[in-house]
């Protein structure tokens, strides 16, 4: 399903315009003539972004941010100032309302597209650690609560030192200084090289005018290689014309992408929301390694066990606050798995069940669901997935399993294979329990057609 993006602007001209731009890129956009009609479509739809008029929210005192940043339901929604003019004044106004990011109604086609899908990608992440949570609390585990902004708590490193060509010792004192007000225990690190400690940075501004294009994405790939600890995140600078670099920065993973010419509040605002969703994720993610662990992962392959995905997966298909979206499952099991155990040992047969986990992991986006049933059978759960999208999953993750042999423990080849049962993709399901068996029956016609595919439900696209 495309991006939702909802308009606010009380001017038809500009709205009619938006809604035929951002169409063509296949975002499902609505229009808001006034506040009554923007909250109303808020409750009813769940946007991904919001595009808010500057000039009539800020003649209307911004009721309209104030309303959203100061309901739970809504604060984590990015916000975008539309303004008529390039004004780096207003990114001022911006950061004090905690508006994500600011363009221009004639931006570039690209440039539009670029930062609504990276806002787009971030709020599907925090979605999902709100699932997380509510489908922990559902299976009476006391956690607290996730905010948005969450609170600080811990120490957050910048690394500025791979930009300092663009940005000066001046600059850099001004944006610690704003970035202070938020994250009281920043600590920003801006000569001698990249930071060197155990633990490195949480986000590195990199800009290749500095240091040069095949460092800055050297960098990047020996950051995304990084063992042992969390991705950062990285800022990239490159000036708002160079389409071609930008563009493979996004593909190299950047977090964001800034001009060299940007001013501090605008760096300040890219980010402080990377990190506040940098704070989120490790939040959550130590509440469920220090409470929850035990009851909720399979010890074997690190993966959400039964338990969890039927309870989260239960959650998906009850949610009626997305109409429209769609919930699609996959059972997986590897195929004469018996005869690995009796070949050459449970502990082979277990090392091959932990190899698959991976590679499904490492296959699949942090939003979708992927966990073990039991045996060598793993359930991989899907939300606003196209049918182009689901078949091409799908055909991923049985390629990913069967073009790569697995490794015993004395370094021996096993050829596996993975058949895959698809489950319908549907906007209703009655329960956890349909979705599963829809799976099943698919997965078993596979088998019985020869193994080593993909059988879809007969509803499924």
């Amino acid at each position: 399903m495309p991006g939702r993006v909802l308009v606010f602007d009380p001017i038809v001209t500009n709205r009619i315009m938006l809604k035929a731009q951002l169409s063509i890129d296949f975002f499902d956009v609505t229009l808001a003539a006034d506040v009554s009609e923007l909250r109303k479509y808020v409750r009813l739809g769940k946007p991904d972004v919001i595009l808010v008029s500057y000039q009539a929210d800020r003649a209307a005192d911004f009721e309209t941010v104030k309303w959203l940043k100061s309901t739970d339901a809504t604060a984590y929604i990015p916000v975008v100032f539309l303004q008529v003019s390039e004004d780096a004044s207003v990114w001022d106004q911006s950061h004090d309302m905690m508006v994500e990011d600011v363009l221009n109604y004639g931006a570039a086609k690209w440039l539009m597209t670029a930062r609504l899908n990276l806002l787009i990608r971030a709020k599907e992440r925090i979605d999902a650690l709100l699932a997380q949570h509510r489908t922990i609390a559902d299976m009476g585990f006391a956690e607290q609560s996730l905010t948005f902004p969450p609170a600080p708590s811990r120490r957050t490193r910048v690394d500025v030192s791979l930009a300092t060509g663009s940005f000066d010792d001046v600059f850099i004192a001004r944006l610690n200084s704003v970035l202070g007000r938020d994250f009281p225990n920043l600590r920003m690190h801006s000569g001698g090289g990249p930071t060197r400690n155990q633990n490195g940075a949480d986000l590195y501004i990199i800009d290749p005018s500095s240091v040069g294009s095949d460092v800055a994405f050297a960098k990047m790939i020996e950051l995304r290689r990084r063992e042992g600890g969390r991705t950062p995140s990285v800022v990239f600078v490159t000036p708002q014309q160079q389409q071609t670099l930008t563009q493979r920065a996004l593909e190299f993973s950047a977090s964001d992408f800034v001009d060299p010419n940007a001013s501090v509040t605008e760096l300040a605002s890219r980010i402080r929301r990377i990190l506040w969703h940098y704070d989120m994720s490790h939040h959550a993610e130590e509440a469920i390694s220090k409470h929850l662990q035990s009851a909720l992962r399979d010890p074997l392959t690190g993966l959400y066990n039964r338990r969890y995905a039927e309870q989260h997966l239960g959650r998906l298909i009850g949610d009626q606050s997305e109409p429209k979206s769609t919930v699609t499952a996959m059972v997986i099991d590897l195929d004469r798995f018996k005869s690995i155990n009796d070949t050459f040992g449970h502990l082979t047969g277990d090392s091959v069940i932990r190899q698959a986990a991976q590679r499904l992991k490492n296959n699949l986006r942090s939003a979708d669901l992927v966990a073990r049933l039991g045996g060598e059978e793993f359930l991989v759960v899907l939300k606003n997935a196209s049918d182009t999208r689901v078949r091409d999953i799908a055909e991923r993750l049985r390629s990913e399993i069967a073009k790569r042999a697995f490794l015993t423990e004395c370094g021996q080849s096993i050829h596996v294979s993975a058949s895959i049962g698809v489950s319908a993709t549907k906007t209703t399901w009655a329960s956890s329990k349909e979705i599963i068996d829809c799976a099943d029956v698919a997965l078993y016609r596979a088998k019985d057609a020869g193994r080593d595919r993909v059988n879809f439900s007969e509803k499924a696209a």
